[in-house]
């Protein structure tokens, strides 16, 4: 599974907060999200994930990192994990799947098409599943196309969480928003709203780009 840059933007600019001794990482793929969390603090990480050979590739990753102790991954479904869960978690982030199921049908590659597609991860049960697995006070966050996050805001609305925060991603200042990273929680809050940019007008690396990711780039 490659590493994109919504997940590295994601784990960038997450919220971590304090006194978190649990989180999750919902379709962790090659683990990078969950690698990232462990950098930046001292919980203890668990990335679920259904596909096999993703599954095999972040517990790999885990095990050769630093972090080794605290990262753990599991190959279950997010639905399964969620009911059977017995516990809840201080921060759950993902880079969902949010191609509805049978729409771009150009992708081929099986996997990829999966990791892309919410045929396996609807966004109702995205949502209902965090709203068990969200500790009080804790936060939820994830990346979507525009268009996604406001579907998903939609479904988060019936499962009782609400937006805490939304950050506008650009690629340059003189396009469009390229994706959306939300914060939503399970208490109701004043959203903030704020925007970010990948590169400036001369195509280059942006200032809060370099910023944010300086401690994961080689």
């Amino acid at each position: 599974m490659k590493v994109g840059t919504d997940s590295v933007v994601l784990g960038a600019l997450v919220n971590l907060g304090s006194n978190q001794k649990e989180m999750l990482d919902i379709g962790t793929g090659s683990g990078v999200l969950a690698l990232m969390l462990a950098q930046r603090c001292q919980a203890t990480i668990t990335g679920i994930e259904l596909d096999h050979g993703a599954f095999e590739e972040a517990h790999m990753n885990f095990k050769n990192s630093p972090w080794a102790s605290r990262l753990s991954a599991q190959q279950i479904s997010f639905q399964e994990f969620a009911h059977f869960a017995s516990k809840q978690y201080e921060l759950i982030i993902s880079n969902p799947p949010y191609f509805e199921n049978k729409k771009n049908v150009s992708i081929l590659d099986q996997q990829r098409s999966k990791a892309r597609h919410d045929a396996d991860l609807p966004f109702a049960d995205l949502a209902l599943g965090v709203t068990k697995l969200l500790a009080p006070n804790a936060s939820f966050w994830l990346i979507l196309p525009p268009i996604e996050a406001q579907l998903f805001l939609e479904e988060a609305t019936k499962s009782n969480l609400v937006l805490n925060q939304k950050i506008n991603i650009y690629s340059k200042p003189d396009k469009p928003i390229k994706r959306v990273i939300l914060e939503l929680k399970k208490e109701a809050s004043m959203p903030s709203e704020s925007n970010f940019y990948l590169q400036d007008r001369n195509g280059e690396m942006s200032a809060e780009y370099k910023e944010a990711t300086s401690d994961f780039y080689l």
